[in-house]
């Protein structure tokens, strides 16, 4: 899954944001801080449906494929309990996919 260029950019000033907040005021940042720091990047995207699910999946997408972070580490990093909510986020390999249907389930 490739992360789009406008989301990477929106990623990078987030991340900028969350740490000039907490240097400056040395409180941890809360989900509502995070919330108006993304409404007021909103308008910077047009066309998109800028919000924390989509921020939350396009880092956790980013560090397996293209970090490639071992599966187990972004388990961790994500608060995933399953191991398999992680890898729903690593890219399906369509060809690998349906040579195991044909092996499995041939027509």
């Amino acid at each position: 899954m490739q992360i789009a260029y406008g989301i990477r950019i929106a990623l990078k000033y987030i991340s900028l944001l969350f740490t000039c907040i907490i240097n400056m005021s040395g409180v941890p940042v809360t989900i509502d801080d995070v919330q108006r720091i993304v409404e007021q990047l909103r308008p910077q995207f047009p066309g998109r449906n800028l919000n924390l699910k989509l921020i939350r999946d396009s880092v956790i997408a980013s560090m397996l494929n293209e970090r490639g972070l071992p599966l187990e580490q972004v388990q961790i990093f994500a608060g995933h309990r399953w191991i398999s909510s992680t890898a729903r986020y690593q890219p399906q390999n369509m060809a690998e996919q349906r040579e195991l249907l044909n092996k499995w389930f041939p027509l």
